[in-house]
């Protein structure tokens, strides 16, 4: 049992450090480079070299000991549709609102999934979980209700991201805990699928010549080399934490590391936070940290 802490612990860091990453490098190249399909289609084909490299039998960083089937793809289908809309969503959201306000959104996908989960799935809440979940709400409404930078387009957009955010959650939990493919092979599956779809949302909003224009820019280039070795390690981290946990818990672990997201936004993109915006981040992830002792509660008692 202490082994499997020990090896979900270091997914969590994983998607935590990626994550973050994430967020800070798409923030500058979006604002750089405002062509999000384009962006999105080099990071996801990037991804397939890296793994499928990583994982050769020379290297063995990654592994891939389970050979690809027709049938591993087939279940994968539904849910990299979702996941292509959100990564899309989401960097469309970065164009019009702060790194501060999109995790505050993530936050309230969270809010959305326990609903789910408890009146769908009737997964059953301690007070304490209930509680903290609570102080999410509380945060969320504080900050929305003084967003300093509100933008009705890039909340368009945010609510447009999240619900497909948490849609994907569940449909890719099924596939993923359901496949024989190890985490690795799932992120190599997930992203060839979605390349047809990008390069088609590409060629639909006139992106046409952006990825000649991205080659020839060696600066944008590297920011999406190394943007694609933080989605990398997201996807695997992803899939790993499937095997694990529950999708709120899996949104909750996001939420925590999106802390330094915002500490960093501030920093580096100038993003201003009024106090009532900073109290409202405040409350919602200190219920991102109460729900994440009760989680280490559950397996310390497993």
């Amino acid at each position: 049992m202490k082994e499997i802490q020990l090896t979900a612990a270091m997914w969590f860091l994983l998607y935590q450090t990626c994550s973050v990453g994430m967020v800070l490098l798409n923030k500058t190249l979006i604002a750089s480079f405002p062509n999000p399909n384009t962006v999105l289609g080099f990071q996801n084909g990037a991804s397939v070299l890296y793994l499928y490299l990583g994982g050769r039998q020379s290297i063995g960083i990654f592994d891939l000991s389970v050979p690809f089937r027709a049938t591993h793809f087939k279940p994968f289908l539904f849910p990299t549709l979702f996941w292509v809309a959100m990564l899309t969503l989401s960097l469309k959201m970065l164009q019009h609102n702060s790194v501060a306000t999109m995790t505050m959104f993530k936050i309230l996908g969270t809010l959305m999934t326990c609903t789910i989960e408890i009146l769908y799935f009737k997964v059953k809440y301690s007070n304490k979980a209930k509680a903290s979940l609570g102080l999410l709400a509380v945060g969320t409404a504080v900050y929305v209700g003084a967003d300093v930078n509100f933008n009705p387009i890039g909340y368009f957009f945010a609510t447009l991201q999240i619900s497909s955010w948490v849609l994907q959650i569940f449909i890719e939990k099924v596939a993923t805990v359901n496949s024989e493919q190890t985490e690795a092979g799932v992120a190599i599956i997930r992203n060839m699928l979605s390349l047809p779809l990008v390069i088609a949302l590409i060629a639909e909003s006139g992106e046409i010549n952006a990825p000649y224009e991205l080659m020839i820019r060696h600066k944008i280039w590297g920011l999406v080399a190394l943007s694609s070795l933080f989605g990398c390690g997201l996807g695997l981290g992803t899939s790993a934490l499937y095997k694990y946990f529950a999708p709120a818990t899996v949104m909750v672990c996001n939420n925590t590391g999106k802390c330094i997201s915002v500490i960093l936004g501030c920093i580096f993109f100038e993003d201003s936070l009024s106090v009532p915006q900073v109290i409202g981040l405040a409350a919602s992830l200190a219920g991102s940290s109460l729900y994440g002792q009760e989680e280490k509660k559950k397996w310390g008692s497993a």
